[in-house]
């Protein structure tokens, strides 16, 4: 049995989406709401009732924190069985491999699944589209919608229910931290997802100032006044200087939110490719795939963020 703990917060351009996408593979979808407005939670309980996989947890409206998922992990923890499996779910992304089938494959000794995530950026050529038909847009089913992509983040997604495993609390009896602690053994293959974090302008900017509220040391990298600012492009440029791509060197001062103009003929045009391991112990995949629309990036991959070990720093072969 899969399980998953979701936070909510002003996604409602997307979570039905998200949440009929992931219910086809996961048994229950607790969802935790962090101070909605815009009609996410009332999205989520009417697909509630024709959806058995989504739970409407709670509402708790305390300022964002990960550990807010330890509360649907501790009401219902009781209920699992060693071998089902947790999974950290966000409220923006849907999974290109089946979990489902990813995880029967994985042997009992390894506990903890990390995740490949396909970081979707809105881009300039998004805004054309968007400014031309706002509506129209908007209509448009995510996927289809933002088609632009790093694969530039990893972290652990999926912990395999043992007893004895916990989740961490400070001493007022908070919980804290997205996992719980007490898992073991990290599979050396990562599941893929994509991750839609930036869908249109109103969306980001309401986004940005949501992270302006946000404690301190909470989405540092994401407390910028604007997503038209100056520092707003700079850290679009340090992310893709950070994939060490000689393309993404030369992505300067081009965007509305990267990657800009000179990935376009590139990442317009679908293959067809298998996955290639580049690093050996938590490998990165390159891997276009006609079924899940994904396309290539230039020089992705290209380190295994885990281990940042000088001999992952491999080059790819061509796609």
């Amino acid at each position: 049995m899969i399980r998953a703990m979701m936070l909510v917060k002003d996604e409602a351009d997307v979570v039905g989406e998200v949440l009929r996408a992931n219910a086809e593979w996961c048994d229950r979808i607790y969802v935790i709401d962090n101070g909605s407005s815009d009609g996410s939670w009332e999205i989520v309980q009417d697909l509630a009732s024709s959806i058995p996989a989504v739970v409407p947890f709670a509402r708790d409206l305390r300022p964002f924190s990960d550990g807010l998922r330890g509360t649907a992990f501790e009401a219902h923890r009781r209920e699992a069985s060693p071998g089902d499996w947790w999974c950290k779910m966000d409220a923006d992304e849907i999974y290109i491999d089946d979990p489902r089938t990813f995880l029967e494959a994985v042997p009992w000794r390894y506990r903890r699944v990390w995740n490949s995530s396909y970081q979707y950026f809105f881009t300039d050529r998004d805004l054309e589209r968007y400014e031309a038909d706002p509506v129209g847009f908007l209509a448009t089913p995510v996927e289809q919608r933002i088609r632009y992509y790093l694969n530039s983040w990893s972290e652990p997604r999926f912990f395999r229910h043992t007893r004895g495993i916990v989740w961490p609390r400070t001493r007022d009896g908070r919980f804290i931290g997205g996992s719980a602690v007490g898992v073991f053994g990290n599979y050396p293959r990562r599941i893929r997802l994509k991750h839609y974090q930036f869908r249109s302008p109103e969306q980001i900017q309401h986004r940005l100032e949501a992270r302006l509220q946000a404690p301190d040391g909470e989405f540092v990298h994401e407390k910028l006044q604007s997503w038209r600012s100056d520092s707003f492009s700079a850290e679009v440029d340090r992310r893709l200087s950070e994939q060490g791509s000689p393309a993404a060197a030369r992505c300067r001062g081009k965007t509305a939110w990267s990657p800009p103009n000179c990935f376009s003929s590139t990442l317009e045009t679908a293959a067809t490719s298998r996955a290639r391991r580049i690093c050996p112990r938590f490998p990165r995949t390159r891997t276009t795939s006609a079924s899940s629309s994904l396309v290539a990036v230039p020089g992705a991959g290209r380190r295994c963020v885990p281990c940042a070990r000088s001999a992952c720093r491999r080059s790819s072969p061509g796609v």
